[in-house]
């Protein structure tokens, strides 16, 4: 029939299709039921702007992915086969999520509590919602149906983000870029304020402020001086604030974007008073008070005076007024005196010091020192504080009087007198006053010399006595014994002698004596010789000559020895003694073994030296007697013995043979054996006896003949022999016959005799050994037996012998039974090639491990004893060698089977053989066969194996071949990963190591077709020159040297993108923003366009679109845009740029200050980029406006009206745009009060001011001016305040200052009084002593025009005065009675108050001119016996002395005397003075004044350095002259008499060398005589030494 064709028709529609949308993810999901006939089936979403989305699968469902947002879809749906397809479905309509809306921003830089928020319309949406979210997580929301919406309630320093969303009906957008920004900082809490009183700065701190970067604190003074500082931290200084001042405070926070906060509430802070200046300062010398006064400082309510002296110390005084005393000052110091001011808070800085210097200290630490050489005191004191000399006196005991004086803090006191003590003081003299006598110290003075020694020396002790006379000043005296060499003993006492011991002996000794008082040492100027014992005789020895018998005695020269005496005394009373002046001698004859005591002892005139024992000596002992002697056989040892001899300690008994030989033995008993003498010898023996060091003569015994000796020599005759020896050896000294014996192992003997040197021992057996001696014999001993000689016959031959070879080690083993007698064997083996080997062994095996392969051999084994002696072969045996080794030929590997071939040749030997591969991991792979070739699989890839052959036979495999090494096919590489270097566009592929690969090469394709290559020898490489925005399939396959691996399996990278082009920008004025467009690039699935700012700044904005807006980019400022293309894995190179500029920035750092002085406003601000011109408006609280615009930052406002608050703006203009505004406030100077009236309070001194009240001043200050320039004020928030601490009897001007917190107004009209009198000054009370009157003074009063004068006793007044003068007299005063004297001032108006009363009574006259006597001077002074007439109204009096010590500006002295009744006082004058006395009297009411002085001087000092000269006839007597002397007396003093033998005015005076005795000089004036000067006694001639 007709061939049958199938047809099919078209798929069936789906049915029932629906779509919905999933917000999200904004993908449409689709679903329909089956269609008949469908494979597969296509969804196609069609977009309001002609996009489409598709989606292709065999199921019943899909989701479209990719949708546009805010777009309105048409979706249906058709079905497929392979050959045709459906009718679409119905169309089904969704609407896509609403577009992010874009731009976000807000629309004032610096909101506060609320911020409008804008940003563009969105595509899709219906409603907006914008969030405000600080960091806390709090949340403000706005909603809005357009593109802006204000968010309420904002917190002020705080950082907010901002989200915006968009909705429809349905659906929500994901939020907008958010947007951050922060509201104007909140105003600074907590403000601290201080004043550094020290560095005068004023210091602020507050508590951190959210969001500001920094701080502005604003200080306003009372006199409307303007300082500030700025700082990033929460404090700053202040450094310049004017002293004496308050001032008003503002501290403002500010942001990063240069927003202020709002001010608060002002402060007040009160400067550092200022600093006064010291008009003087003055020490009182009596008090060592300083006075200061001072001018007035403002801003001060006290003073404090502080002096510091140079070592730290500091006094200090406060007072209210310009003066006070400074008191408790250290003596000598200079002091700096500064004043500060000091306020309720602070004190100023210290003025301008001042020098002062207090009364000199007494001088400390008086210290003396002398020099015990010259006699002379060294005196050192501590350095006194204000010192500018010092005089330093020392009084002896004798009344000797020196001084010295120095500019340092030491001198030197010469002429002191030997022995004698001084009592010394020091004064210090400075400007303006000396000090008082220090403490005193005293010093010894060197002790005199001793005289008339005497010394004597004690024979048997050797102690020299020595003795002198007393001397002066001298405490213990020192006596010395010096011998010639300087060498020298001492011995000390109190007394005047003393003795010395241990002296050397022999010795010339010279004697002195040192007196000493504990300090210092006398001279030792006399001196005394004396001579010790000789001494014992050195280096004594005595020695013993044995064989004469004769002691010798030896010795040293002995020092001072004239004779020495020896002697010699034995225990039995024997004695020798010999003199000599020799140094030896000898004593014969003395008696053998005898012990003798040795004796010596030195000689001079007088003494002898100590007995020495020399030594003690035994003589030589006698011989011995009745020897007897005999020989022991079996050991040659000879007993010897005898009779005991005297003296002997020791005995040796001798053998002496005729050779010469000679054996001894030593005994100290009577019996001895002589050992170890020759053999074959006859000897001769003697006895001798001996001690330590003698022997005696020897004692001939007997002669005895000693044992034969041992052969020598004998041994066996060389040879293998199995049954018999023959044995030879030396003669024997002393033998007649010999013996040889063999024995053998069991003991068993075989010998043979013979007179001869040789003999033969037969019937031995083989293998064994035998020792062989021989004995020498003389018919009655025997010798011993000779030296052993071995011999040991051939051993027997080897019996069961084995064979076996090691097929591991191809070691050939033999072994067999231990053979009688060998000590070794030799195995041998010998191959059928020829060839042979041997093993030779001490034991019963051995191994020859060099057989050749493949072999059979022939083995024999052969035992050999030490003689090298070997034993006859059994029958041989035969032994198989291993197989040899193969050789392999060659190898060959399959690259496509990975099959490895191995093919070698045949092997001697070998019946089969075995090839074997081995892998790095040991894993072994082999086959058999028994040809030459084989083939292995199953070979791991990549892999390098060892491959070997071993060839076998029955027994045996042999060792494996040399290896041969291979490599198989390299592996697939594995792990292949690749990414794209976004900055190079280059492909970075790396994979896993490849086992057996050399090299890899590695292959990219894209999907056009495009083929890129790169090769590697690691794991990894780089494929370059990418097409961008590409996708590529990427494949490694690993290279060897012979074979390549499979390719692996593929992965995919995707390239960068390609780059955007036609980059365009556009600025929007009202917003800000920039909007930016662009071209599509390859391969990019998101951009960003990037605006780089000239200042490093930058923002971005990002959309899957070709244009979107940039927000948050600073303004004024000049911005290179780009953009940049990103995929999932890059971002493509940045477009071509393009530029803009931004809007003008807002004005920033707005300031207005405001001069007081003319009410002039000053606004200034920083330079705001981008901004061309301001404009600048003021608005004042009366609605007054002003303005101006200018190019530049600051701007003058001139027609301010008083009083008045201004709110100023700012606005920055380009040529396109304004920016929004910045604010600042100003606020104009208060005007100035007016009818200022004022009421002065006499009581108080203070004017009470009052005024109307100023619009818009919150306080004032009324200022009072004097005609002196005197400034006080007052301040007050009210209209009246109080004015005090006014100058007195002053004309005051009062005006009135308004202020605000910042300015104060001009003054007002002045108001003019007059300030209550002054009190008045410097009074003064002159008393008459003789009218019992007194004068009361003062000096004028300022503002006084008459005076009230008040005279009290206690506390009733006596009179009073009225007057206009400024003095008044009170008559009638009581003697002794003291008064107080006070007066005030009045203008007819007000009093002042009384002055401080001063003191003032009826005090006595002083007497008339004093009457003087001066006494006899005494210790260098002279006491003035002083009187004077009772004066009136006196009831004690005090007399002063004020002199010069031997006209010497620089030794004053001031004396006073105590006050006394009496009409007569004593004082004591120093030598060489000129001096005044004046009298003063007191009584209760005071002290007078000094009355009329009376000058004179005293004496003269006595002179000093007095010295005599003895000229040919005469003696010449000089000295240095005197201060204020003269005349000059010379006395003679002889036997406590003294006679006037000179009297001149010159300092010399010549007398007879006649007179005895010693001389004393005094100096004459008219106001008496000095004491002697010092002595000087006239030189003695010298004694002879006493013997």
């Amino acid at each position: 029939g007709n061939p049958t064709v199938t047809v099919t028709t078209e798929p069936c529609t789906p049915s029932n299709f629906g779509a919905y949308l999933v917000c999200e993810t904004n993908t449409a999901n689709v679903s329909w039921n089956l269609s008949a006939g469908a494979q597969y089936y296509i969804t196609t979403a069609t977009g309001s702007d002609g996009s489409q989305v598709s989606c292709k699968t065999d199921s019943l469902s899909c989701g479209l992915v990719g949708l546009h947002c805010g777009m309105k879809y048409n979706i249906s749906v058709k079905a497929l086969d392979n050959n045709s397809q459906s009718k679409p479905t119905s169309v089904v309509n969704i609407q896509t999520v609403p577009c992010i809306p874009q731009n976000v921003r807000i629309l004032e830089n610096c909101p506060n509590n609320s911020t409008v928020i804008a940003w563009e319309l969105s595509r899709g949406a219906q409603n907006y919602r914008a969030v405000a979210e600080d960091t806390e997580g709090n949340l403000l929301v706005c909603t809005s149906t357009i593109s802006t919406c204000e968010i309420q309630d904002l917190l002020c320093g705080t950082a907010y983000i901002i989200h915006v969303t968009a909705s429809d009906s349905s659906c929500t957008s994901p939020p907008a870029s958010s947007y951050t920004t922060r509201t104007a900082p909140c105003p600074p809490q907590n403000t601290i304020m201080s004043v550094d009183c020290a560095t005068q700065i004023a210091s602020f701190s507050w508590d951190q402020v959210g969001g500001a970067v920094s701080y502005s604190v604003i200080a306003t003074g009372d006199d409307g001086g303007i300082y500030s500082c700025n700082t990033t931290d929460t404090f700053c200084h202040i450094t310049t604030l004017k002293c004496g001042q308050k001032y008003t405070v503002d501290v403002l926070a500010i942001d990063d974007l240069q927003c202020n906060s709002v001010p608060e509430s002002s402060s007040e802070i009160q400067s550092v008073p200022c600093v006064p200046q010291i008009i003087s300062a003055d020490v009182n010398c009596e008090t060592n008070y300083a006075t200061v006064v001072w001018n007035y400082s403002d801003g001060a309510l006290s003073y404090e005076a502080t002096a510091t002296g140079l070592n730290g110390h500091k006094a200090q005084c406060i007072s209210s007024n310009e003066t006070c005393d400074i008191t408790e000052l250290e003596c000598g110091l200079e002091y700096q005196v500064t004043v500060t001011a000091v306020s309720n808070e602070c004190q100023s800085v210290s003025s301008s010091a001042m020098d002062i210097i207090t009364v000199p200290c007494v001088p400390e630490n008086l210290q003396a020192t002398i020099d015990c050489q010259s006699n002379v005191a060294a005196v050192s004191w501590n350095e006194s504080q204000g010192a500018d000399f010092y005089s330093v006196m020392a009084m002896g005991a004798d009344g000797h009087i020196i001084f010295c004086s120095a500019t340092n803090t030491s001198c030197e006191m010469t002429d002191l007198r030997c022995g004698q003590p001084y009592n010394m003081t020091v004064t210090a003299t400075g400007l303006p006053c000396n000090s008082s006598q220090s403490m005193v110290t005293d010093i010894q003075a060197v002790p005199c010399s001793p005289h008339y020694i005497l010394a004597e020396t004690d024979c048997d002790t050797g102690t020299v006595a020595i003795s002198w006379e007393r001397s002066e000043g001298a405490l213990f005296y020192a006596a010395f014994a010096e011998d010639s060499e300087g060498n020298s003993v001492s011995c000390n006492t109190s007394s005047t002698t003393c003795d010395i011991n241990s002296l050397q002996c022999g010795q010339s000794y010279t004697v002195s004596v040192i007196a000493s008082d504990n300090i210092c040492s006398s001279a030792g100027n006399e001196t005394f010789t004396v001579s010790t014992a000789p001494c014992s005789p050195p280096n004594a020895r005595a020695t013993l000559g044995c064989a004469s018998n004769v002691i010798s005695i030896y010795w040293g020269q002995s020092n001072g020895a004239q004779l020495y005496i020896a002697s010699a005394v034995s225990e039995d009373g024997d004695s020798y003694s010999c003199n000599t002046t020799d140094t030896s001698c000898d004593f014969v004859d003395v008696q053998c073994g005898e012990k003798y005591l040795i004796t010596l002892m030195a000689n001079d005139s007088k003494c002898n030296s100590h007995i020495q024992t020399v030594a003690t000596l035994q003589t030589a002992p006698c011989t011995p007697e009745n020897g007897y002697a005999e020989l022991d056989c079996s050991t040659n040892i000879i007993a010897v013995s005898w009779n005991q001899s005297k003296g002997a300690v020791n005995y040796i008994a001798t053998a002496v043979a005729p050779n010469g030989l000679n054996y001894s033995c030593e005994t100290t008993s009577m019996a001895c054996t002589i050992e170890d003498a020759e053999c074959g010898q006859t000897y001769v023996i003697d006895v001798t006896a001996t001690d330590s060091n003698c022997s005696s003569s020897p004692h001939t015994v007997t002669t005895l003949h000693a044992v034969p000796c041992v052969p020598i020599n004998a041994q066996t005759q060389p040879g293998c022999f199995s049954n018999f020896t023959l044995v030879s050896w030396g003669r024997s000294e002393g033998a007649l016959e010999y013996i040889a014996t063999a024995e053998d192992p069991d003991g068993q003997v075989y010998t043979c005799i013979s007179s001869s040197g040789f003999c033969q021992i037969e019937d031995l057996n083989c293998g064994l050994e035998y020792a062989v001696h021989v004995i020498a014999s003389n018919n009655i001993c025997n010798s011993s037996q000779s030296t052993s000689s071995k011999i040991k016959t051939a051993p027997c031959p080897a019996k069961n012998i084995s064979t076996h070879v090691d097929c591991t080690t191809e070691i050939a083993l033999f072994s067999w039974d231990p053979s009688e007698g060998a000590i070794s064997y030799t195995a041998s083996a010998s191959g059928r090639d020829g060839s042979s080997y041997t093993c030779n062994t001490t034991d019963t095996s051995c191994s020859i491990p060099t057989l050749a392969c493949g072999q059979k051999y022939t083995v024999d084994i052969v035992a050999t004893d030490e003689m090298n002696c070997s034993s006859t072969s059994e029958a041989p045996m035969e032994i198989q060698s291993v197989p040899c080794v193969p050789d392999i030929i060659r190898t060959d590997v399959d690259c496509d089977t990975n099959i490895l071939a191995i093919f070698w040749d045949n092997a001697k030997g070998a019946e089969s053989y075995t090839a074997k591969a081995l892998n790095s991991t040991e894993e072994a792979t082999s086959c058999k066969t028994e040809n030459t070739t084989c083939e292995l699989d199953g070979l791991l890839c990549g892999a390098s194996y060892y491959v070997t052959v071993t060839a076998h036979d029955t027994q045996c495999s042999s060792l494996e071949s040399s290896h041969l090494a291979v490599d198989t096919v390299p592996c697939v590489p594995d792990g292949l990963q690749a990414s794209v270097i976004c900055d190079s566009n280059d492909g970075d592929v790396s994979w896993q190591p490849s086992q057996g690969a050399e090299s890899y090469s590695v292959t990219a394709v894209d999907s056009d077709g495009h083929i890129v290559f790169c090769d590697s020898g690691n794991t990894s490489c780089q494929l370059s020159e990418l097409n961008c925005g590409k996708q590529y399939n990427v494949t490694v396959a690993a290279i060897a040297n012979l074979c390549n691996s499979s390719q692996s399996l593929p992965i995919n990278i995707l390239s960068v993108p390609c780059s955007a082009y036609h980059t365009a920008t556009s600025k929007i004025c009202e917003t800000g923003l920039v909007s930016v467009s662009w071209e599509h690039g390859e391969g990019t699935d998101l951009y960003t366009a990037i605006a780089e700012g000239t200042s490093g700044f930058s923002a971005t904005c990002e959309t899957q679109e070709t244009s979107c807006d940039l927000s948050d980019l600073l303004c004024g400022h000049t911005y290179t845009v780009t953009v940049k293309g990103t995929n999932y894995n890059c971002s493509s190179y940045s477009s071509d740029s393009a530029t803009v500029n931004t809007v003008p920035c807002r004005p920033q750092n707005v300031k207005s200050t405001l001069t007081c002085a003319t009410n002039i406003g000053l606004v200034t601000w920083e330079p705001a980029d981008g901004a061309q011109s301001y404009k600048v408006v003021a608005e004042g609280s009366n609605g007054e406006e002003e303005s101006c615009s200018t190019t530049d930052t600051n701007c003058t406002l001139t027609k301010l009206s008083c009083g008045q608050y201004y709110r100023i703006t700012v606005t920055a203009l380009d040529d396109a745009c304004a920016t929004a505004t910045s604010i600042s406030n100003i606020k104009a100077a208060p005007c100035a009060p007016v009818n200022v009236n004022g009421e002065l309070s006499c009581t108080t001194n203070t004017v009470t001011v009052s005024w109307d009240q100023s619009e818009n001043a919150i306080s004032y200050t009324a200022t009072a001016v004097g005609i002196d320039g005197h400034t006080a004020s007052c301040n007050s928030e009210t209209t009246t305040c109080d004015i005090s601490s006014l100058h007195c009897g002053q004309s005051y001007s009062v005006t009135v200052t308004a202020y605000d917190n910042k300015c104060g107004s001009n003054s007002s009209a002045a108001f003019m009084f007059v300030t209550v009198p002054c009190v008045p000054s410097n009074t003064q009370v002159q008393v008459d002593c003789a009218t019992n009157s007194a004068v009361f003074s003062w000096d004028a009063s300022k503002g006084g025009t008459s005076y009230f004068a008040v005279t009290e006793e206690g506390h009733n007044s006596v009179s009073f005065c009225s007057t206009k003068q400024t003095e008044c007299t009170t008559e009638n005063l009581v003697c002794g009675t003291t008064y107080t004297f006070s007066v005030s001032a009045s203008d007819g108006v007000c009093n002042s108050s009384y002055s401080l009363p001063i003191t003032g009574g009826a005090v006595p006259c002083p007497p008339d001119v004093p009457g003087i006597y001066l006494r006899r001077m005494f210790y260098g002074t002279q006491e003035a016996e002083i009187s004077w007439t009772e004066s009136h109204c006196g009831s004690e009096y005090s007399a002063n002395v004020i002199g010069q010590m031997e006209n010497d500006p620089d030794s004053q002295f001031n004396l006073t005397s105590y006050w006394t009744d009496y009409p007569f006082f004593l004082i004591p004058i120093p030598c060489s003075s000129t001096f005044n006395i004046s009298i003063t009297a007191k009584n209760a009411a005071g002290v007078s004044v000094y009355g009329p002085p009376f000058g004179g001087m005293t004496a003269p000092c006595p002179p000093q350095r007095i010295t005599v000269a003895n000229n040919s006839n005469s003696l010449q007597i000089s000295w240095q002259t005197s201060t204020f002397a003269t005349t000059y007396k010379v006395y003679n003093v002889f036997n406590n008499q003294s006679t006037v033998i000179c009297t001149t005015s010159d300092s010399t005076c010549n007398v007879p060398t006649s007179v005895s005795g010693y001389f004393e000089v005094t100096a004459l004036n008219s106001a008496g005589e000095s004491e002697p000067g010092l002595q000087t006694a006239q030189r003695r001639k010298k004694r002879s030494a006493r013997k």
